[in-house]
């Protein structure tokens, strides 16, 4: 793979890091042209605030380092001011949320523009939105179909989503994990809607949780995954 120039400039998306050592950390980045990639960040400590998930980062010098598969960068600056995002324990929760999606769904050093384009739209949600409680339901709806995951409408009100299959079936056949009737035509029609509009669907806090967690499972099991998702607990405590 060819290392970019140190002139050229490319925007991320920050998914989150673990530390290394007293002030190194391996932070995940998300590109548009290289996918997600393992970012090796030198004193770590000096610029913490940039490393928060869903950061908006610009990256010069990115390039693939030697051994470990680590990346390397010669410079980082944020991309854009994201002030409300840094300053509301909300926002924040719902940031985690998603970067954590991101992260557990996407292969390393596979390109994913169009995943990389919704990671970006939620990043203006996450800082412009009102309704904040929103943006995760609005998020996993389209990245499902951003996936290519999104089931066919059964053109039925009552058949219930097989997390397993991704087909319809009726109430008889449903495994016990299958998404009910009310939940799965949200799960439809969620990415197509405005932001403000998805209160007008009436689902309830279980209904809520369901798509949530019942979108996450159906994209993890179509790729064959079962990676544990920790960070809902907090939404569901924030927004009940």
């Amino acid at each position: 793979m060819e290392s970019h120039s140190s002139h050229t400039a490319l925007p991320g998306v920050v998914l989150g890091g673990v530390a290394y050592g007293d002030r190194s950390r391996i932070v995940k980045v998300l590109t548009q042209t290289e996918g997600l990639v393992p970012l090796w960040v030198v004193n770590a400590r000096q610029h913490k605030a940039l490393w928060h998930p869903m950061a908006a980062v610009e990256l010069a010098g990115l390039r693939p380092g030697r051994g470990q598969g680590l990346w390397q960068f010669q410079e980082c600056r944020r991309f854009q001011p994201q002030l409300k995002l840094t300053s509301s324990p909300a926002r924040a929760a719902v940031a985690f949320f998603i970067a954590e999606v991101l992260s557990s769904t996407l292969e390393e050093q596979a390109p994913a523009p169009e995943v990389f384009g919704l990671a970006w739209d939620m990043i203006q949600a996450l800082e412009h939105e009102e309704e904040v409680g929103w943006i995760h339901m609005v998020f996993m709806s389209r990245l499902v179909q951003t996936l290519g995951m999104m089931p066919s409408d059964p053109g039925q009100p009552d058949l219930w989503l097989s997390l397993e299959s991704g087909e319809f079936v009726h109430a008889e056949d449903a495994p016990q994990s299958a998404m009910a009737p009310a939940v799965s035509q949200a799960l439809l029609t969620i990415h197509g809607m405005e932001f403000a509009s998805v209160g007008k669907l009436k689902l309830d806090k279980q209904q809520r949780k369901n798509l949530v967690l019942g979108a996450y499972q159906y994209i993890q099991r179509q790729l064959g995954k079962s990676r544990e998702l920790k960070s809902y607990e907090v939404l569901e405590t924030l927004f009940a």
